[in-house]
C-alpha cells in the first residue's frame, strides 16, 4: 500500500463513503424499478397476446425506459362548415392516393403523436364546438382519448390551430414538409 494514495478498497466491496452512498442507493433503485417494469412488460411467448396476461388489449408498452408518455392529436380543417380529418382535404396527399380514404382511415392518417408533457387538451377555436361534437360522432370508443386540433387556413404552406398546454392555450403550427411545432 502506497502512503501516498488514497485508500479505495472499500469501494471494491461494495462499502461506499457517504457522498457516494446516496448516488449508489439511487442507482441501485432506478435499476430495480427499470427491471420490474421490464419484467412486466415481456410478453410470454407460449400464452401470446391473451386476455389475463400482463398486457391488457387496450395497454401502452414502452419500448425504451425513456419513452415519455404521448398524446395523439387529429388534425382538422374546416370544409364547408364542417369539421373534417385534415388528410380529406389536404392538396399533398391526392397525388399518393389510388383512392378517397374512408372517414376512419382520414382520422387515422390525419393524427400526429406528440409528448403529453407539452400539450394537455383541446382549445377549440370560438364557434367551432358543435362541428367538432359532429366530426368526432363517428369516432370509436378507442378515439376518446385523442386530441382534436381545427387547423386555420394555410398561410405559406403552414397551418396554425390551438391546444392547450396545462392551464394555457397555445399555438400550434402544422407544416406538411416539417410537421408539428410551437
Amino acid at each position: 500500500h502506497n502512503p501516498n494514495q488514497p485508500e479505495l478498497t472499500g469501494l471494491y466491496r461494495g462499502h461506499y463513503t457517504s457522498g457516494l452512498t446516496t448516488m449508489a442507493l439511487d442507482a441501485e433503485g432506478r435499476r430495480g424499478a427499470e427491471r420490474s417494469v421490464a419484467t412486466t412488460n415481456v410478453l410470454k411467448f407460449p400464452h401470446g397476446y391473451v386476455a389475463g396476461d400482463s398486457w391488457a388489449s387496450e395497454w401502452r408498452t414502452p419500448t425504451r425506459l425513456n419513452d415519455h408518455p404521448r398524446v395523439t392529436l387529429r388534425l382538422a380543417c374546416l370544409s364547408s362548415g364542417q369539421v373534417v380529418p385534415y388528410a380529406k382535404v389536404a392538396p399533398h396527399l391526392d397525388s399518393v392516393r389510388d383512392r378517397a380514404p374512408t372517414e376512419a382511415e382520414a382520422w387515422r392518417l390525419s393524427e400526429v403523436a406528440v409528448s403529453a408533457t407539452r400539450i394537455s387538451g383541446e382549445a377549440l377555436p370560438d364557434g367551432y364546438s358543435e362541428a367538432a361534437r359532429a366530426a368526432r360522432r363517428g369516432w370509436k370508443r378507442w378515439d376518446d382519448e385523442k386530441i382534436l386540433v381545427v387547423l386555420g387556413p394555410p398561410n405559406q404552406g403552414t397551418y396554425i390551430g390551438t391546444v392547450k398546454s396545462g392551464d394555457r392555450t397555445i399555438r400550434l403550427e402544422y407544416s406538411p414538409r416539417t410537421g408539428i411545432s410551437q
